[in-house]
């Protein structure tokens, strides 16, 4: 039930603002988007630090709707730390800071919506707050600026989408944890 409340909000926000109920002339913003953080509950069994997940939302002047889905994470495994009542960082060892890439969940007219709520639905157990409540004029989501580039960027994510040849990731698989078989330091910046 949160997920779907949630995902109502969002996109009847992103409508609004920046999709079909925003400009007469278009369906859609052509050169921004709209982002809502949300911080994860880490793994304190172990680790010490901070996640993320970001949501993306952009239109391009299309009614036809992109969903982007990236986590990124800053942490540092319990071991690494000091038993005090004040931890501290041993000496020797670092937080690590990373993040994957952007993931397209959804793009399409009608389904946009559905692919909001796979990706709440995908990280529900482990979202703690929408990050930046309080974040200005706008409160819980950021209209960012999408430059050419980022566009470009965005266009070939969505390309590679629609290939047959390429298998759909989910961010959920291409986090970093610490303990996992796969080489980690693949999935750090």
């Amino acid at each position: 039930m949160f997920e779907n409340i949630v995902k109502n909000i969002i996109c009847s926000q992103f409508d609004k603002t920046l999709g079909r109920d925003s400009d007469p002339q278009l369906f859609s913003s052509r050169d921004k988007a709209m982002q809502i953080t949300f911080s994860l509950s880490a793994d304190y069994d172990k680790e010490d630090g901070f996640r993320h997940l970001k949501i993306l939302i952009f239109g391009g002047g299309s009614n036809y709707i992109s969903v982007y889905g990236m986590t990124d994470w800053n942490v540092i495994e319990n071991d690494a730390l000091t038993d005090e009542d004040d931890p501290h960082v041993k000496d020797g060892r670092d937080y690590i800071e990373g993040a994957t890439p952007w993931v397209l969940y959804g793009c399409h007219d009608s389904c946009w919506r559905d692919a909001v709520g796979r990706l709440l639905r995908e990280f529900r157990e482990r979202i703690s707050t929408i990050d930046y409540l309080f974040n200005g004029a706008t409160g819980w989501y950021t209209v960012v600026p999408i430059t050419e580039t980022a566009g470009k960027v965005l266009g070939k994510i969505n390309s590679a989408w629609y290939d047959s040849h390429t298998k759909r990731q989910k961010l959920s698989d291409l986090e970093f944890h610490f303990g996992a078989e796969d080489d980690q330091t693949a999935k750090t910046k």
